[in-house]
This record gives C-alpha cells, sequence and structure tokens, in this order.
C-alpha cells in the first residue's frame, strides 16, 4: 500500500490500530490476570508495559510516512484561525495582493490572446515570409507572386505554403444595393492548411486558379446571415464582385474571417494583374506551416538559400532581396507597449508583494514571544519557517481568487475600451490553459515573494531572543530589511509614474495637433465604383465631380472633396527622396504618408493652406506633376530652406531598386493634419487624383447636423448611380477619436497602474513611520520627559522616513529611463527622457510620500508621556 493510499484510507487504519492496541493491551492484562494479581493491579501493569497510547500511535502514523501531510493540515488551520483573527492585517494584505495578481491577470489575458495565433492546434508553427533587402530591414509585409511559387515548389521545411492580399470589393446581386465588402484574395490551398472547411458547399480546389476558370467566391458567415437571411440554397448562386460575375460554392463558419476580418474569399487567380506582376512587386502575404521535424531556424536556412539562388537568377529585381522568416501573426504580436505593461502590471504586484512583506515584518516583531517560547520547547527554525510560509501561501491563494474576479471586471473594462477596434478575427478576450497557468504560477511565486524573507527573518529572531526580550526589540537586521524594501518600493513607483506621465503626455500633444481640424462638421464616406461601368480615368474623374456637384447643392454643405485616405485612419505610406537622388542598394528613404486628394479637400477639412497654391486641372497631367506636403514634412526635410518649388520623388516601401520613382514638385504647404495613428505625427505628401482610382472616400462638411445631412448623402448617391458601393457614413471625430484608441486605453491603463502603485507606496510608508512609532513609543515618553517638543519629535520620524524615498528616487531613475526607452515607438512630440515629465512625477512622489509620513508620525503629539513611558 503506497502513501496515497495510506492517507485515503486514513480512517480505517485509525481503526485497526485501535483495535490492535487494545487487543494488545487487553492480552497483556489477562497475562497479569493469570500470575494472581488483581485487576485494577494488572491494568496498572500494562498500562507501564506498553507505554502511552497517544505515542505509540504516533510513532506507528510516522511509520506510514503520511505524518507531513496531517502537520501540513494542522499548519493550515492554525494559520486559518490567525488570519480570521487577525483580521485588520489579513484585509489590506489580500486587498494589496489581489490587486497585482489581478491586474497581472487581466494584462496577461490581453497578450495572451495577441500571441495566441490561429484557432488551430499547434498554431506557434505557423510562419510568416517577409521581404528583406541585403541591410536585414524588412520591407512591409510583401513577397512577390512569382518568388511565392518558387518557394512553394521547392521547400521541404513547410508543410505547405499559402499566398492572400487582403481587399475591399464590392458585392451586388438582386437582394438590395451594392455593398462593399471585407475580402481576401486567397490561394486555393489557405483553407485546407488553417484547417478550416465550409459549412456548407466546398472549398477552393486548384482547378479555380487555372486560367479561364470560372469565378467562384466563398462568403463568410456574417455576410451570408445578414445580406442572404442564411438561405442555404445561395450555394450555386451567382453574385456580382466588382461588377463581374461569380458563382457562390461555399460558406465558412461562425466566426472565421482569415486575414483579419473577412467576409469574402476569392481564388488568388482572380487578383486584377496577378499572373503579369514582376518579381519586385512584394504585395502579397505568405504563410506557411513548418514540417515535421523542422524548426524556424531551419526554415530560415532553407528560404535563405532559395532566395540566395532567385538573386542570381534574377538580378535586376532580387540582386538586393532577401526574406525572413517569422512566427504568425507578426503585426499582432506583443509589441513594446505590451510589453511595458506587462513589466508594469509586474511592478505593481511586486509592490504588493514589498507591502505585505512590510506588514508580515512589522507582524512578526508582535509574535516574538510566540516564535521564541515555541523554539524553547523544542520547535526547530525549518518547523517556523514553514508555519509562516502556510500563512503567506493561504494569502496568496486567497488573493488569487479575489484577483480572477479583479482579473474579470478589468477585462470587461478592455473590452468595452477597445469595442470599436477591429481586431483580427482570432483575438479573443478569454481565459485558457495558458492564463489558469499563469495564474497558478504568479499565485505560487506571491506566496515565497511576501513570506521567504519575513519567515526566514523571524525564526533567526526567535532563536537568538529570549522570551523575555521577544516583545521589545525588532532587531536592526529587520529594520535594514524594512528600510531596502521600501526603498524598492519607491523606486518601482517612480518607474511607473514615468511611463504613464510620458504616454499621457504623448496623449495631449496629439489631442492639441488634431485640435486644428472641427471634425464634429465633416462627414467620410468610403465609396467604390463599379469597374464595368467605370473603366477609364475619364468615366470615373466625371462621376466624381458629378457626385461632388450634386452634394455642394445639398443646402448647408460648406465643401466637398475625396481622398485616398481618411485623415487620422491610417493610410499608404511611401518611401520619398528629395531632387530625386540616386537609389543605392540597400539604401532606406525616409517614409512619409501618401494621400491622393480630389475637390476642396483643405477646404472640406477647414484649413487654409500655409504657403503656395492649392491643386489646378493641369496638375494631375503626366510632365505638370504637382504636390502639397505638410508643414510637419517641410520642417522636418526643408528646415532652412523654401520648399515650395522644390522636386521630390516616392517609391513604394517594398519595390525593387529598378522601380522607377514617381515624382512632383511641391506647390503649397498645408497644416498638419494627423494620417496615422500610434504613432509620432507623420509628414504627409498630397497628390492630386488622376480618375485612376475606383475606390475613395466621400468628405462633405456641413453646417448642419451630421444625423440629418447623412440620409441626403447617401440619396445623392443612389440618385446617380444605385450600384455605386457606398459604406458606412462616418463622422470625422469619431475616426479622429478611434485613431487616439492606442494612447488612450493603453495610457490609460499605465496611469491606472500608476496611481495604484503610488496609493501602495504610500501605505507601505505610512505603515512603516507608524511602526516604527510604536516600537519607539519609550524612547519618546523619554524624550518628551527630558524636554523635547512633540514637532521636534514628529519631524524625526518624517526625516527619517525622508531616506528611503531619496535612496528609491536614485534607483528608480534608471528603470525609469529604461521604462522611456520601451515606450519611444508609441510617444509623440515626446523624448524618453522628457525633463519636464520626470519633474513632475519626482515632484508628485515627493508630496505624496512626505504627506503619508507625515500623516503616520503626527501619531507622536498625541501620545501621553507618562503612558509612553510605562510602554512594552
Amino acid at each position: 500500500m503506497n502513501w496515497w493510499q495510506r492517507l485515503r484510507q486514513r480512517d480505517r487504519l485509525e481503526r485497526e490500530l485501535d483495535a490492535e492496541l487494545r487487543n494488545h493491551f487487553d492480552s497483556e492484562v489477562e497475562d497479569y490476570l493469570r500470575m494472581g494479581l488483581s485487576k485494577e493491579e494488572a491494568i496498572r501493569r500494562a498500562r507501564l508495559d506498553l507505554g502511552g497510547d497517544d505515542q505509540i500511535k504516533e510513532s506507528c502514523r510516522d511509520a506510514r510516512g503520511t505524518r507531513w501531510v496531517h502537520d501540513i493540515a494542522q499548519d493550515i488551520r492554525f494559520a486559518a484561525r490567525l488570519l480570521l483573527k487577525d483580521r485588520w492585517f489579513t484585509l489590506p494584505a489580500l486587498l494589496a495582493l489581489a490587486i497585482g495578481i489581478g491586474l497581472n491577470g487581466t494584462m496577461f489575458t490581453i497578450v495572451n490572446a495577441m500571441i495566441r495565433g490561429l484557432p488551430m492546434d499547434a498554431p506557434e508553427r505557423m510562419m510568416s515570409i517577409h521581404a528583406r533587402d541585403s541591410a536585414g530591414r524588412w520591407r512591409g509585409f510583401g513577397v512577390s507572386y512569382q518568388d511565392f511559387r518558387d518557394f512553394q515548389k521547392v521547400t521541404r521545411a513547410f508543410r505547405d505554403l499559402v499566398a492572400f492580399r487582403s481587399a475591399t470589393v464590392t458585392a451586388d446581386d438582386d437582394r438590395g444595393a451594392a455593398a462593399r465588402v471585407s475580402s481576401a484574395y486567397v490561394s486555393a490551398n489557405t483553407f485546407r492548411l488553417l484547417e478550416q472547411k465550409p459549412i456548407l458547399g466546398r472549398d477552393f480546389v486548384p482547378q479555380d486558379e487555372e486560367s479561364g476558370a470560372p469565378a467562384v467566391v466563398i462568403l463568410g458567415h456574417d455576410l451570408w446571415s445578414d445580406r442572404y437571411t442564411a438561405d442555404p440554397a445561395i450555394v450555386g448562386r451567382s453574385v456580382r464582385v466588382n461588377g463581374a460575375p461569380a458563382t457562390v460554392i461555399g460558406v465558412m463558419p461562425h466566426g472565421f474571417g482569415f486575414p483579419v476580418i473577412g467576409d469574402m474569399w476569392q481564388p488568388l487567380a482572380r487578383l486584377p494583374g496577378i499572373e503579369g506582376q514582376t518579381r519586385d512587386m512584394r504585395s502579397l502575404q505568405v504563410v506557411g506551416r513548418l514540417a515535421d521535424g523542422y524548426t524556424q531556424v531551419q526554415a530560415q536556412a532553407e528560404i535563405d538559400s532559395i532566395a540566395v539562388r532567385l538573386a542570381r537568377e534574377y538580378p535586376v529585381t532580387n540582386g538586393n532581396m532577401g526574406a525572413v522568416v517569422a512566427p504568425f501573426p507578426g503585426s499582432f504580436a506583443a509589441g513594446g507597449i505590451l510589453t511595458a505593461l506587462m513589466t508594469a502590471v509586474g511592478l505593481v504586484l511586486l509592490l504588493g508583494c514589498m507591502n505585505v512583506a512590510n506588514l508580515l515584518l512589522a507582524r512578526s516583531v508582535g509574535r516574538s514571544r510566540e516564535f521564541s517560547m515555541r523554539v524553547a520547547l523544542g520547535a526547530t527554525r525549518w518547523r517556523i519557517v514553514r508555519q509562516l510560509m502556510v500563512e503567506s501561501a493561504l494569502l496568496a491563494l486567497g488573493a488569487g481568487l479575489l484577483g480572477c474576479v479583479i482579473a474579470l471586471a478589468g477585462l470587461r473594462l478592455f473590452a468595452n475600451a477597445v469595442s470599436g477596434i477591429t481586431f483580427p478575427y482570432y483575438i479573443q478576450w478569454t481565459f485558457d490553459a495558458r492564463v489558469s497557468s499563469f495564474f497558478a504560477a504568479v499565485c505560487a511565486g506571491t506566496a515565497l515573494l511576501v513570506g521567504l524573507g519575513p519567515a526566514v527573518q523571524a525564526s533567526k529572531a526567535a532563536t537568538a531572543c529570549s522570551v523575555k526580550e521577544g516583545e521589545r526589540t525588532s532587531g536592526p537586521r529587520r529594520r535594514r530589511l524594512t528600510t531596502v524594501l521600501l526603498t524598492f518600493e519607491i523606486a518601482l513607483t517612480l518607474v511607473l509614474l514615468a511611463g504613464a506621465g510620458l504616454l499621457m503626455r504623448s496623449f495631449l500633444a496629439v489631442y492639441r495637433a488634431d485640435s486644428i481640424v472641427d471634425a464634429a462638421h465633416i462627414l467620410a464616406m468610403p465609396l467604390s465604383l463599379p469597374n464595368e461601368r467605370y473603366a477609364t480615368a475619364e468615366q470615373q474623374a466625371q462621376v466624381y465631380d458629378r457626385l461632388a456637384a450634386r452634394i455642394d447643392a445639398i443646402p448647408d454643405v460648406a465643401a466637398t472633396a475625396f481622398a485616398s485616405a481618411v485623415p487620422f485612419s491610417g493610410g499608404p505610406s511611401r518611401e520619398m527622396s528629395i531632387d530625386g537622388p540616386p537609389r543605392l542598394p540597400g539604401e532606406s528613404h525616409p517614409v512619409v504618408s501618401y494621400v491622393t486628394i480630389r475637390g476642396r479637400y483643405f477646404e472640406a477639412l477647414g484649413l487654409r493652406l500655409l504657403r503656395g497654391r492649392a491643386f489646378t486641372d493641369r496638375d494631375s497631367t503626366r510632365g505638370s506633376e504637382a504636390a502639397i506636403v505638410n508643414q510637419r514634412l517641410a520642417t522636418t526635410f526643408f528646415p532652412n530652406a523654401d520648399p515650395i518649388g522644390r522636386r521630390i520623388c516616392t517609391t513604394l516601401p517594398n519595390a525593387g531598386p529598378t522601380a522607377l520613382p514617381s515624382c512632383a514638385t511641391i506647390v503649397g504647404v498645408s497644416p498638419t493634419v494627423r494620417q496615422q495613428y500610434f504613432q509620432e505625427i507623420d509628414p504627409v505628401m498630397y497628390v492630386p487624383d488622376r480618375g485612376d482610382r475606383a475606390d475613395l472616400t466621400l468628405i462633405v462638411s456641413s453646417h448642419a447636423m451630421q444625423s440629418r445631412l447623412a440620409p441626403l448623402v447617401r440619396g445623392e448617391v443612389s440618385a446617380l448611380d444605385r450600384d455605386i458601393s457606398l459604406s458606412d457614413i462616418m463622422p470625422l471625430d469619431r475616426a479622429m477619436t478611434g485613431s487616439r484608441w492606442g494612447h488612450r486605453v493603453f495610457g490609460g491603463m499605465l496611469t491606472v497602474l500608476a496611481l495604484v502603485g503610488l496609493l501602495l507606496a504610500a501605505v507601505g510608508l505610512y505603515a512603516v513611520t507608524a511602526f516604527s512609532v510604536v516600537q519607539k513609543t519609550q524612547e519618546i515618553g523619554i524624550r518628551m520627559a527630558l524636554g523635547s517638543r512633540s514637532t521636534a519629535l514628529v519631524w524625526m520620524f518624517v526625516k527619517r522616513a525622508a531616506l528611503p524615498v531619496a535612496f528609491g528616487m536614485v534607483v528608480g531613475l534608471p528603470g525609469a529611463f529604461a521604462l522611456g526607452r520601451l515606450l519611444q515607438r508609441f510617444l509623440i512630440q515626446t523624448s524618453p527622457a522628457q525633463p519636464i515629465v520626470f519633474v513632475g512625477i519626482a515632484l508628485l512622489l515627493v508630496a505624496v510620500s512626505f504627506a503619508a509620513a507625515l500623516l503616520s508620525a503626527r501619531r507622536v503629539s498625541r501620545l501621553d508621556p507618562l503612558t509612553a513611558l510605562r510602554y512594552e
């Protein structure tokens, strides 16, 4: 019988032990009775021979090997009674640890959702392949179609490779008005690699990608439910995609939206111009699953060898290019801001642990006599340490359970805060086995951090002190440990405050920059023209002009314009060079945002050009290309020169070294309107629309209410051509607010963490000062009896508290600088070592620390000298 079985059958074994001892006792009594002794004498002799029942039972239990379980159970019961009795210690300790554990759980759940990957077996084996130049810089996410085919044919490290490209298409049929749909062109093997099957119809097959194959599409579940009322008969019917008929062959499951949020998929061969693309047109994303037995390093080596061969065979397009293998997803994996936030919540938990450790140190002083007495009765240091560690473990367990509730509440708050943000379909803010394991690990680590140091210190003091002096001294070593813990609390709080201050300053900088546009009276409406009806640039230009004229005729409309990207909402970027110097191998030019505009764009935004002129019709003709740049671009690249008349050239970021640049002459400088989000305010280059885009965003400014204007604009678009696809009309202020979500949400989170850390540090300083006052009560009584003023005694304790505050600020400054460097990518018009931020948080920390110490030390002024002299 093993120890686990003996433990489970403890009651039966105890009954058998009692019966066996009774049998031995009765046998001894009978033997003495047969020898002629009286019954009383026989019982007495039997007891003397066998010894005490309890000692015998303890020896038998030790032999079973389960004694340690009963000892631990006894320790747990004793610890639970003590914690319930001392609730004024237990409740603050539980709350401090639960906040730290809960915040860590919330943040880890968010990070875990972003790194969890695709909903499939072993998602960590999914890899992306990205192009890169000879200097090792990534060239966006682009891989050319021809390179993809070569990778797919040769690779052995990948089970299979798929390529795809996201797009927005126009879906039209007899069910209603045309609609813009998030779509993707995917290779035929994509869904099989992702282990996803249609719930209706069939998957793509290789024949769907052959030249001349009938056009087919697969619908997403939401599109099937909303537009086609979940009609299973839709499979086999024809719909129009960008004006061309295509047959619906399947419907994907609910919740599937690869690669980000998709509602329609077409074979990659249907991507316009895909077969004629050259190798320097790197516009596809490539994903593959590692084959069994292969690692990322081996896959990288294989892809490198293929890239070297392609560079040798095609030197013009691939001579300067390589490839990098990276885990999928790339852009949604934990970046600097998430790393900073995970660090911040870890610091909050560490602050809570230090606070509770200080409370335990103070509590152990009150229990010194208890520990000394236990040592005198034979308890070992290990026995005392074990008892205290069990108490810490119970605290950590209770804090973990409460932390789960806090984590769920925090997760719900975060989900509500980002409800309007589009995340990839596979990101779900839910608990899983990894999160549960994290909670268990954090609770175990918390128990060790909180309890081990105070337990060891208390056991040392117990063996060194007598029972009589146990209550009288806290010991210099214990005081030094308390000071060290408090110093690190102040240092960690400084780090948290620095990160929060930097992000909040960045948010204010973005807010001030955006205030240049009165977005409350502007509407943005993405639209798409049917390709078969407006195939030429002249036809597209005409329909845009006619639509602008119709909308300008609406009362209260101030201006109408079109743009390839809405302000504040991102957009394409290009590499820019001034006066077109030759492009050297491996060279990267500055990156600027590139926006195509048509109509009265700046007037629609309520802006006037700072210098130069607006576009004319001639500026969009070949040979007379013109551009308007924002003030940010002008001051960055022409700091001491006039940009008007200078010629700038741009190329796509993933273009090859032989790609011809697109050049234009600067004719105007506009106010700086932020185009990108969650990054430094960007330089923007505006170029006139040549009528060669079928998808532009209509921008309308008005003096009327947005709710009244929106149906009028939609009516004019439908009256002009009902086949023009018009997406949901979006107020520009909503786009502006949404673009600030990163700084608003993450900056707010870091600010909350910093305030919690500041509160914990203040409480810790208050508790340590109060404990010091209690320990020095007799000394205070003597000083007061000798004539010391209470004010001087108060300041004595405040000055002692200033020492860990000063040391903590010195220790915390390098950590604050390090956190600033980690957040540098997300700082807007703010340096990682912004002096005003660091001075401000230093003053705040000093003020709060001073207030906490002073409030606690004021207890001295309320002490009665006679009572203090008699205090023990």
